[in-house]
Formats: C-alpha cells, structure tokens, sequence
C-alpha cells in the first residue's frame, strides 16, 4: 500500500506511473507500512524532463528527518548514479557512493537495489554497478520512489 500524502503530481494511467512535476522539490510516493530489514527492489523507469537536477530513484530506511536513497541524476555535466543519506535532517552524498554514468532523457533504465544489512548492491540494465557500505545504521523504515526535479514514468508490471 502506499501513501495518499503524496508529494508531487503521481498518476497512473496506460499501464505506466507518472510524476509530471518538475522543479528542485524532492517528490516521492511512498509506503504506508515498513519495509523488511533486507530486501530487493527493481525500478524500471524513464527520465522524461525536469529543471536542472533530473534525479529518480529509490528512497528507504524513511522516518522522522531520516532516508536511504539510491538515485540516478541526468543534471548536464555530472550524469550519475548516487547513494545518499539523511539522519537528523542532515544529509550526505559520500564520494564512494557515487559512479559517473549516463543518464539520459527518453531512455528507459532498471535500477535493481539489493540491500542486506548496511550493504547496498546496486545494478543498472543488468550490469553490477555499485556496491556501498552505509557508515551510520540501518532503521526501520517505509520505502517508495523519489523524483528531484524530474518528469518521470516508471513501469510497474
């Protein structure tokens, strides 16, 4: 189940999940309930617009001024894969969490997280990409998708 607080402009319609608002605000439709400690999740999306920053990903371990996020960023200049985090309201982007790669408008991507304790494996299109130790701890937490600036549709079947 997710959120009916959702923050952006979520529909679905064509078999296809669209975030149509564009702007530097984060945006993202989240889960009612936690996710469990160590799981797998596969985004298929497609980068379709924003401002500036284009980012789309995942965002987990969600609560009270805290997330885990794994996101793609197609900003002109600094394309990249990213992994993030915020605790009490800070947040951090560690330089061996990042990859420079790609990421184009119109191009469809997977992005496949695999997260077992504070290990967080991450493919793109099939190909291992990323692997990252979280330095602070996992929580319990909801998960969902995230859109900084970005139009964005993500295929869910």
């Amino acid at each position: 189940m997710c959120s009916s607080d959702l923050e952006g402009k979520w529909e679905y319609r064509d078999g296809l999940l669209h975030q149509s608002l564009s702007g530097a605000t984060r945006k993202q439709f989240v889960s009612i309930d936690d996710h469990p400690q160590d799981f797998v999740a596969t985004l298929r999306f497609r980068l379709l617009g924003g401002d500036k920053w284009k980012s789309v990903g995942l965002v987990f371990d969600v609560g009270e001024e805290r997330e885990k996020t794994v996101y793609m960023s197609g900003v002109s200049g600094g394309s990249k894969l990213q992994v993030s985090y915020q605790s009490a309201g800070q947040t951090a982007y560690p330089p061996e969490g990042k990859v420079s790669l790609s990421v184009a408008t119109g191009e469809w991507y997977e992005l496949r997280v695999i997260v077992r304790g504070k290990l967080v494996n991450i493919a793109i299109n099939g190909d291992e990409t990323l692997a990252y130790r979280f330095s602070i701890e996992r929580e319990k937490g909801k998960v969902g998708f995230r859109a900084f600036d970005a139009q964005v549709e993500f295929r869910l079947a």
